[in-house]
């Protein structure tokens, strides 16, 4: 199966599907007591194994290759979570202040710039859509997908991925 998914055809990655993803899933929810959660999981340890497919080596056991990389997904939603939460409560104190020291003020402003030129200057297109959509204009995951003629995992995708590009650049912020 290894050598298969090595010649980059897209078909070799339908057996290692059926093979292995009820019991990803399975494990995956054992972890996360959430089986959407799991199963979205499962599916972005099956596109991290055909991204990485090249570095797979021919003795690789498929099944704990794939549940390691699901368990450290695990490991770094738990640890966005926690500077999320930390991070969380600073920002709220700026910015619901009502009035706001000159330094708070600053804070603020200098955070909202840099949040902004990352969106202008580092999202590929689509990503900034979907953020912009969802984080500026206040719509649902279900309301993008509709309005932009993609499925609700796309958008959560993609804003998965311009929160992430956001916490690189702007951690020095925060």
């Amino acid at each position: 199966m290894i050598q298969a998914l090595k010649t980059g055809a897209i078909e070799s990655l339908k057996p290692l599907y059926e093979r292995y993803q009820p019991i990803l899933v399975k494990t995956l929810w054992l972890e996360t007591q959430d089986q959407a959660r799991a199963e979205d999981l499962a599916q972005e340890c099956f596109l991290r194994i055909w991204r990485n497919r090249q570095n797979l080596q021919a003795d690789t056991s498929v099944l704990a290759y794939l549940i390691q990389i699901g368990r450290n997904l695990i490991k770094d939603e738990y640890k966005h979570l926690d500077v999320r939460i930390r991070h969380q409560a600073h920002v709220e104190s700026i910015s619901q202040h009502p009035n706001p020291t000159p330094q708070q003020a600053f804070q603020l402003n200098q955070l909202q710039a840099r949040i902004w030129q990352v969106v202008q200057d580092d999202l590929p297109d689509k990503c900034r859509i979907v953020f912009v959509l969802s984080r500026f204009e206040g719509k649902s995951n279900g309301e993008i997908a509709e309005m932009l003629g993609i499925t609700k995992k796309t958008v959560e995708n993609q804003l998965y991925q311009a929160l992430k590009v956001l916490r690189q650049k702007c951690r020095d912020l925060l």
